[in-house]
């Protein structure tokens, strides 16, 4: 199996390399197989104003969220970040299933 080294993410134009790794992850998700016919998936974008998630999915008055962290190194990790991330996620998307 290969080894995929996040480091490399190549950014488009102006867009950087954690835009490139959150819409990664939105790609992932929104491959995501939903069993409901009436699923909707969105992708969120804002930062700052996204309400925690990059994208979700509507499955039938519930919604499956997703947020991504673009860190190269676990030392580098800002648990503050991602602590505020769940928190606003939580108050945005009460429909949100844990």
């Amino acid at each position: 199996m290969a080894t995929i080294d996040f480091r490399r993410i190549r950014g488009q134009g102006s867009v950087g390399q954690r835009d490139s790794f959150e819409d990664l992850v939105c790609q992932l998700a929104h491959r995501e197989p939903m069993s409901t016919i009436d699923a909707e998936f969105r992708r969120v974008e804002g930062s700052g104003g996204d309400g925690g998630v990059e994208a979700y999915w509507l499955l039938a008055g519930k919604s499956w969220c997703y947020q991504a962290k673009y860190f190269t190194r676990a030392g580098d990790i800002d648990w503050r970040k991602i602590d505020d991330s769940v928190r606003q996620a939580l108050a945005s998307h009460p429909e949100m299933e844990i």
